[in-house]
């Protein structure tokens, strides 16, 4: 094939290397610097193989395009060049505590929070593995022990049962997060849902709907397992919107179907506010099913649309923690935190057909709010 380039003509400029956002290898790295792949290798591994300058000049480059390794290649880099097996470095342990190995996977918040977790860890190049730590995570030291042997050093904790249980562990060793608060590890970072700020939402959007008088019903535990949020979500509501009338009550137990009848019958709300089944199904025993609205503290995925209430997003929990812990392990920042985080995410307000009867309910308080929608 002859060449289309004139006798005597310059050579073309080398072409820019083309990078994708996001995506930057090593290879890009090498283009841009003119080097070998290996000079970029060796001066990210901060190699003395390569001088002082030009480890100095690829590491800001590589900080300028936010170049990230891939943990899985990492892992195998290191194992070759160690001659020895370090398969799971690159693992990220989502450790349960429920009763029985499988007993986490019949809530669908929980499985909802690994499969964020899960998708999270994928994108990120990292595997997620279920690992059982026992009842109440009674195994936690012997599995600690096993998990570090295999080279695994970041963990995140799945929902735990209240009370929530406290534990040792030679957290110099790992970095860990645990998804909702529901450990009894005050310097354990959590990433958790702003249940105050989702009740006053909640609370809300039911006035604003021209709800005049709201039944809340949860449980002790349930109130106790998160210092108590809900109750002041209730509590900063009435302070804000005094006239309207909140009823709270607060089950021993989520047996308690006198106890609520009682207080049902002496309050008589427009709406009733509570969590997942346990307040329709006692509704339904008072024959009041479909003749009084509902809203939900905790929206499930697969009851969106139907029931109204405050999504949680368990899926973007599962991320969040995820993305914690990986960055942790990029940046080699291990042990429980000086200072406590907390990554708060807030919930939002979903609507859903279990308002109708508010909706259509005679005399209800007209609002801007009520009449926009």
């Amino acid at each position: 094939m002859k060449s289309s380039k004139k006798k005597g003509a310059p050579d073309p400029p080398p072409e820019e290397p083309r990078i994708v956002p996001g995506r930057v290898s090593i290879r890009d790295l090498a283009a841009i610097a003119c080097v070998s792949r290996t000079t970029v290798s060796l001066a990210l591994r901060d190699s003395h193989r390569v001088s002082a300058q030009v480890r100095q000049e690829i590491q800001k480059l590589a900080a300028e395009h936010n170049y990230r390794s891939n943990p899985m290649v990492t892992a195998l880099m290191q194992q070759v060049r160690s001659k020895r097996a370090i398969k799971d470095s690159a693992t990220i342990a989502f450790v349960t505590s429920s009763h029985t190995r499988e007993e986490w996977k019949n809530y669908s918040f929980n499985r909802q929070i690994w499969e964020g977790a899960l998708a999270e860890a994928t994108r990120l190049g990292f595997r997620l593995e279920e690992f059982w730590a026992g009842p109440g995570a009674r195994d936690i030291p012997a599995l600690a022990g096993m998990l570090y042997h295999r080279g695994i050093r970041a963990l995140c904790f799945a929902p735990m049962a209240w009370p929530h249980p406290r534990f040792e562990l030679p957290w110099e060793r790992f970095v860990a997060i645990a998804c909702t608060a529901s450990t009894g590890i005050a310097e354990l970072p959590v990433v958790r849902s702003d249940h105050t700020h989702g009740m006053h939402t909640l609370l809300s959007r039911l006035r604003g709907l021209g709800a005049q008088s709201i039944g809340v019903a949860i449980s002790l535990e349930d109130d106790e397992r998160i210092a108590h949020a809900w109750s002041a979500g209730v509590h900063t509501f009435c302070l804000t919107s005094p006239d309207t009338a909140v009823h709270l009550l607060r089950l021993k137990d989520y047996n308690d179907f006198e106890g609520f009848a009682a207080w049902f019958q002496k309050t008589r709300p427009q709406v009733m506010v509570g969590l997942q089944s346990t307040v329709p199904a006692f509704l339904d025993r008072l024959g009041m099913d479909g003749k009084i609205a509902y809203a939900s503290l905790d929206v499930l995925t697969e009851e969106l649309d139907e029931i109204a209430g405050i999504f949680q997003d368990p899926l973007y929990l599962g991320r969040r923690g995820v993305e914690y812990v990986s960055k942790a392990i990029y940046d080699q920042v291990f042990g429980l935190p000086t200072h406590p985080e907390s990554i708060v995410v807030r919930g939002r307000f979903v609507d859903g057909r279990s308002l109708a009867p508010l909706l259509k309910a005679p005399g209800r308080r007209k609002t801007k709010t009520a009449s926009r929608r």
